[in-house]
Order: structure tokens, then C-alpha cells, then sequence
């Protein structure tokens, strides 16, 4: 096959093959068990003029290059081609679109194929030493000016007919991790009570059966490309201060007002869970009186969510990320709980 029409397709490097033309000077990396993979990307890295002197994992399937140039580019897996030529056009469109605080694929190497994955070359976006959290209210109002301004350039490009982008609909997804979290309850009730446990499960319910009853409160909102993973670490501040948002992994069409549902509930902790505190956000505000959104904020989905991760990565007992779960669930019950009698009182007054 031409070398061309190769690369157009992403090039191949089966588990038990490299490019046997090209070759490799020694490169640091520590990953022993992945070594067949390293020598495939050296490999084509290397076909391509590039060369690197250091590889460094970020997170699992997150890779750092270090070129001998004294440039840096990250390397990311994605599940299939389509995926990555998703996230490739929805890059390149939001720049189009006026929304620069992202980065860039390096459109100039296509991706290439190991194990059925496909791995891609990205932008690296030096860091500033202050990372991002929602600890203060600065940065909470900033991260929600930012996923305003991706909106913004979003709805003018969610119906481009180059993107092949899912849809998203946050009531399925929750009810289907209730169902997970019931079925793991005679697990969860060894270390926490059952009484407590049917307690959030009771209001998961409240919550669900209020945001279907009043759905179409939601589906009114105009509809954007969400980002869909408003968490802390995919909000990244750059060297120049200028925040910027990564990873969309689960970016879909949707609500955009599902972002916002997301965000609030990420930010309730850092707010101890005051309703008159997350008034104070402009973007949040005028969604206090939408009886659906109320209804959402009930749902324990973080609760839920990292207790179905633990069961499944078999994660319990003295794993230290099980204390921080098991402290999420007791010792935030008392003040979660008197959140909910708020939202409870707010959905009863607009509803009569």
C-alpha cells in the first residue's frame, strides 16, 4: 500500500510489530510493560521527523512527548478513528467559531492504530503552577464564564454536517446509575448503613421523578455542544494565566443547560452546599427557577458515581480513595440533606 494512502487511514502497529525502516536512538520512559507500544509510536514518530528523547505518562492512555527540539506534544488514545476525527474537527471548528482557549491537534501527522485504538497528536499547553480548583470563588466564576463563552461558539456550530456528534440525555444517564447503585447495595451496606443508603437512593428517585415530570424544561433550553465533563481537572490554566478547557471525550449534543447541572453539582461541596451562594453566579441564577434543574441538583450523583467505580475497580476496604467516598457519603449527609429540603421547598412554591 502507498505510504500516502497509509497515513490517510492511520497507520497500523500491531502489538507484535514496529517499522522495521526507521532507526530508534535509546529514550527514557519508565513503563516497561508497554514497551512494544513505545517502540510503535518511536517508530512512527520518528517516520515522521520527529524524535523524542523522554516519554512521560500523564494519566492512563495520556502520554507527554519530549522532542529533541525542546518541543513537547501530548499523546492521546481514543477508542476508534471516528472518535478521534470527532475531536480533531471539533477543535478545529471551535477556533473557526472564535473560541481559542483549547488546543490544537497536529493536523500535519495523522493518527496511528495500535491494538484497534487510535492514538493522536496533540497541542501541549504549558501549565501555569497555580492549577484550577473550585475552592474559591474566583475560579468558579471564571471556569462558568468560560464554559458560557464555549456555548456560545458551540450553538453556531452544533448542526455542522462535518461533525458526527451523539446526543446526551443526563435523565438516562442517571437512571441508569441508580440501577448500578442498587444492585451494589448489599456490598455498600457492609461499611454504611442500609438506612442512610436507601435515604440517598430515596432522593435520587425525588430527583429523577421531577426532572421526567418536568423534562420538557430542560429540552426548551437551546441546544449546544456540552462539554459534558465539567470537572476541576478539565479546566486548565495556562502558563499566561488564561484558562482553557481540555478533554471532551464526552462532548455531545445537548441542553446547554446540562453543563451548567453538571457544574453546580460539582461546585456544591466548595459552596457547603448554600443556595444563596450559587445565586451569586450569573449563569447559574436565572436556572433556580427552572423546576427541572431544582429537581437535578438533588440527584447524589458524585455519591453514586464513585461508589460504582470502587465496586468496580475493586477498590474497597483500605484502598485510600475508599475513605474519601465513604466521607462523602456519612459526614456530608446532614447538610446535603438539608440542601434537598430547600430545593424541596423551592420546586413546591413555583408549582403550588
Amino acid at each position: 500500500m502507498p505510504v500516502n494512502q497509509r497515513h490517510t487511514n492511520g497507520t497500523k502497529c500491531s502489538s507484535h510489530s514496529t517499522f522495521q525502516n526507521t532507526p530508534m536512538k535509546a529514550v527514557k520512559y519508565k513503563y516497561k510493560g508497554d514497551s512494544d507500544f513505545f517502540a510503535c509510536l518511536l517508530s512512527y514518530i520518528e517516520s515522521h521527523k520527529l524524535f523524542a528523547k523522554k516519554i512521560e505518562r500523564i494519566r492512563n492512555q495520556v502520554f507527554l512527548l519530549h522532542l529533541n527540539n525542546g518541543q513537547k506534544l501530548i499523546v492521546k488514545k481514543f477508542a476508534d478513528r471516528k472518535k478521534w476525527h470527532f475531536q480533531h474537527k471539533l477543535t478545529s471548528l471551535l477556533k473557526y467559531a472564535g473560541f481559542s482557549a483549547t488546543y490544537e491537534f497536529y493536523s500535519s501527522i495523522p493518527p496511528f492504530e495500535y491494538d484497534g485504538c487510535f492514538y493522536g497528536l496533540i497541542e501541549y499547553i504549558k501549565p501555569h503552577p497555580e492549577k484550577f480548583h473550585f475552592f474559591n470563588h474566583e475560579n468558579r466564576q471564571e471556569g462558568l464564564r468560560l464554559l458560557s463563552q464555549f456555548h456560545q461558539a458551540t450553538k453556531r456550530i452544533a448542526h455542522d454536517s462535518s461533525l458526527e456528534v451523539s446526543t446526551f440525555n443526563q435523565l438516562k444517564k442517571w437512571e441508569e446509575r441508580l440501577l448500578v447503585f442498587k444492585s451494589m447495595l448489599p456490598q455498600i451496606s457492609r461499611t454504611i448503613s442500609e438506612d442512610l443508603l436507601l435515604e440517598w437512593i430515596s432522593w435520587a428517585s425525588w430527583s429523577l421523578n421531577g426532572m421526567r415530570k418536568f423534562e420538557d424544561l430542560i429540552q426548551k433550553e437551546e441546544i449546544a455542544i456540552i462539554h459534558g465533563d465539567v470537572a476541576h481537572h478539565n479546566f486548565l490554566r495556562r502558563n499566561d494565566r488564561e484558562l482553557c478547557l481540555i478533554d471532551f471525550d464526552l462532548a455531545a449534543i445537548a441542553p446547554a443547560v446540562i453543563d451548567y447541572l453538571q457544574y453546580a453539582n460539582r461546585i456544591l461541596p466548595s459552596i457547603n452546599y448554600s443556595m444563596n451562594r450559587l445565586g451569586e453566579y450569573d449563569q447559574l441564577k436565572p436556572l433556580l427557577t427552572n423546576v427541572a434543574f431544582l429537581y437535578g441538583l438533588a440527584f447524589p450523583t458524585d455519591i453514586f458515581r464513585e461508589w460504582n467505580r470502587l465496586l468496580r475497580e475493586n477498590r474497597m476496604g483500605s484502598h485510600p480513595q475508599f475513605h474519601s467516598v465513604w466521607k462523602m457519603t456519612v459526614e456530608s449527609f446532614p447538610e446535603r440533606i438539608a440542601f434537598n429540603r430547600t430545593l424541596a421547598w423551592m420546586v413546591h412554591r413555583l408549582t403550588g
